[in-house]
């Protein structure tokens, strides 16, 4: 049933239920109501400026109706299977994205987890998705701890990598197995990520028992 919401005389559409485009909108300003309110009702701030604080509250309670599926555990459209036969050019990608913000993409990151256009997708769908994801991608993470440096010790006080960084980690991943050759990087790309990331571990540890035989004869 479609429920409409009356603001100083003018009627705005209450949808059903938010898309992951609007979640994302809303992930920008989490904590400003009149936000929230614009996003979900496709309303202008000029339509909220006569309103009361009381009034906010009400319309901004009527709006939250929507954000249900974010409680909802509706079906994914991805698996932990299919996750599996992941590209690294778009483990790349979606890594990007999830570590700079995953609401803020979540229409982004599930456009290219199906290959189809999430930007409508309603949350009950989108947030389950996004959860698969998200803790397949953990779990990829604690797989690959060496790789990763999850187990080194780290000052206490190391702060987070900035986020445009991310970007650069990974072009630096790309180029390396390409061999620093432009011309290489569309093979890299294609290649499973799993494939990547085991030469990328060989790599490492390789090197760390380099690193160590050095030493070994340094004391000599």
């Amino acid at each position: 049933m479609e429920v409409a919401i009356k603001i100083k005389g003018t009627e705005y559409r209450l949808p059903e239920e938010a898309t992951a485009h609007q979640w994302s909108l809303i992930s920008l300003l989490p904590n400003d109501k009149k936000h929230t309110i614009q996003t979900i009702l496709d309303c202008s701030k000029m339509d909220l400026i006569t309103l009361t604080e009381e009034e906010i509250q009400q319309v901004y309670e009527f709006t939250m109706i929507t954000l249900k599926g974010i409680q909802e555990h509706g079906q994914p459209a991805v698996s932990y299977e299919t996750l599996e036969e992941m590209t690294f050019g778009q483990w790349c990608d979606l890594d990007a994205m999830a570590h700079i913000d995953a609401n803020v993409y979540i229409a982004e990151i599930i456009t290219l987890l199906t290959g189809q256009e999430a930007h409508d997708m309603p949350l009950s769908v989108a947030i389950p998705t996004l959860r698969v994801y998200l803790d397949w991608r953990a779990q990829v993470y604690q797989r690959y701890r060496n790789l990763f440096g999850l187990d080194e010790n780290e000052p206490e006080d190391t702060d987070e990598a900035p986020t445009d960084d991310i970007h650069r980690v990974w072009y630096n991943a790309i180029m390396m197995l390409a061999d620093d050759n432009f011309s290489n990087v569309d093979l890299v790309v294609e290649k499973p990520y799993k494939a990547a990331f085991n030469y990328m571990a060989y790599k490492k540890e390789k090197t760390q028992k380099e690193i160590e035989e050095l030493k070994k004869i340094q004391k000599r």
